[in-house]
């Protein structure tokens, strides 16, 4: 019997997913049993393949699921590694860390270097860079720098180097180099640990370690010279000794630029200065100068620094080191900065100081004393003049003012005290137009003044009253250095006048 066929709706591909066309109404055919029964069949296999289909995605998006819940167990044993790793590096420091310098040397020779820059060692720094020293290995010898907010020392000396570089050690480690005996040698090593600097110190009984330095050694605070004007030699015994002679006259700190010396050069001259108001203290000293050239700009201009009183004591304490017979190198530089330099060499060191000068004018000291002239002087023994000054300061006045007269071939000093009176006399070579001369004079100032001359002559020069008395060695110790000081007289008023 024949099959008749109805138009349907169209359905879905399944490759597109669009709908199929509509086809025009067919006419009613007859279709065999055959060809119904191959299209039933062709059905139930289109439902088992996508019902195998189905079956599939579901088994992948479970085994894709699968992964990812095994990830996070598998992320947290990876972080818990890492972690421990971390601590075990920690806890183990990196021996082949860097090495950023590497010496050793005999203790004695560390320990000379140490105490040479030490003067340049702040006790309290407000700056946390000056509680340390600067350290060069270089080739064949090592190099320690000291620095202080207005100077700063360098001492150079020889050591086996095995690894040149540069770094900073603290100024405690240097205390720990110094309390090791000096027949021991040292080995200090220092290492980069991450972006630090870490040192240590070996001897045969330990190694010591410093905590890391994270400072720069480019934060090292130096004086330096740029642009030297002038360079000038002169012995260094002769040095120490002017500036020792004119170190007691300086001011006090609350006296500005009085507070330390006035140091000119002058074609072949060097000059000392210092006063501070009551009384004024000179050396001057004949110079080696080098080079023709240098030789000509020295003469053609004057120079000066005004040094400040405690690196010109720093300076005498290195002056006092000096290899015998021995030369200073002085450098100046002028400007609105000025600086200076000394070059000291020692018996196992080369040293430098540089210093930045004060930049106040100092007061013209010639012009204070060439008004003045003197017809009236005194011989004395300067050692005899310091033990009477001495002993009539003892008597105990509030202000220690004596009265001193001329005559009879002796200097006398004489005091009123309080509880105590009395005269003390020395024998004197007189040259005066009178038989008597009196002024009075503040013994502090004499005794520093006798106390700072050299030889056992001296020689005191009066003019009036009011002068100012002038005091001068008859010989020098030194051959070359010329002192003179110059103190001012007090006026002693009478009980009707001071009332």
């Amino acid at each position: 019997m024949p099959t008749q066929t109805r138009q349907t709706k169209p359905k879905a591909t399944p490759e597109s997913g669009q709908p199929e066309p509509k086809s025009r109404p067919a006419k009613a055919t007859t279709t065999p049993k055959a060809t119904q029964t191959g299209t039933s069949s062709t059905k139930a296999k289109t439902r088992s393949a996508k019902s195998s289909q189905a079956k599939t995605s579901q088994t992948k998006a479970t085994q894709t699921e699968a992964p990812q819940a095994d990830a996070k167990p598998a992320k947290t044993r990876s972080a818990k590694t890492a972690q421990a790793d971390a601590h075990k590096t920690q806890a183990k420091p990196n021996p082949t860390a860097p090495v950023a310098f590497s010496i050793t040397a005999l203790q004695s020779h560390l320990s000379t270097l140490l105490s040479t820059v030490a003067p340049a060692i702040q006790a309290n720094p407000t700056n946390p860079i000056l509680s340390y020293l600067k350290i060069e290995a270089l080739d064949g010898a090592c190099r320690i720098t000291a620095t202080d907010t207005s100077y700063t020392i360098t001492a150079t000396a020889e050591c086996d180097t095995l690894h040149p570089g540069v770094g900073l050690l603290p100024a405690q480690l240097a205390q720990v180099i110094q309390a090791i005996p000096a027949s021991e040698t040292l080995a200090l090593v220092g290492s980069t640990v991450e972006e630090a600097t870490k040192i240590e110190l070996s001897n045969p009984s330990g190694v010591i370690s410093t905590t890391p330095i994270s400072l720069s050694v480019d934060q090292f605070l130096m004086a330096e010279l740029t642009h030297p004007e002038s360079h000038h030699t002169l012995p260094a015994e002769t040095l120490k000794l002017a500036l020792q002679t004119v170190l007691g006259s300086a001011g006090a700190k609350d006296k500005a630029v009085l507070h330390g010396v006035h140091l000119t050069v002058e074609g072949h001259t060097v000059v000392c200065e210092a006063t501070d108001g009551h009384q004024i203290a000179m050396a001057s000293m004949e110079t080696q100068t080098l080079g023709r050239r240098r030789r000509q700009a020295a003469e053609s201009e004057p120079v000066d620094c005004r040094i400040p009183l405690d690196t010109v004591k720093a300076l005498i304490k290195l002056l006092t080191q000096a290899a015998k017979d021995s030369d200073v190198g002085l450098r100046l530089e002028t400007g609105e900065a000025p600086k200076a330099q000394f070059q000291i060499q020692t018996d196992t060191a080369h040293v430098t100081l540089t210093c930045h000068c004060l930049a106040e004018a100092y007061p013209n000291i010639q012009q204070v004393i060439q008004p003045f002239t003197y017809g009236t002087s005194a011989l004395v023994n300067r050692t005899s003049l310091l033990h009477q000054a001495q002993v009539i300061k003892a008597m105990g006045a509030k202000t220690p003012v004596a009265k001193l007269t001329l005559s009879d071939a002796h200097l006398h000093l004489s005091m009123d005290g309080n509880a105590v009176s009395g005269t003390q006399t020395v024998q004197a070579a007189l040259d005066m137009p009178d038989p008597t001369f009196e002024t009075a004079l503040n013994l502090d100032l004499l005794i520093n003044l006798a106390r700072s001359a050299t030889g056992e002559q001296l020689r005191l020069e009066f003019g009036s009253p009011e002068s100012l008395i002038k005091l001068s060695p008859v010989a020098s110790d030194l051959e070359g250095l010329g002192v003179v000081g110059y103190m001012m007289p007090v006026r002693i008023l009478s009980p009707d006048k001071a009332q």
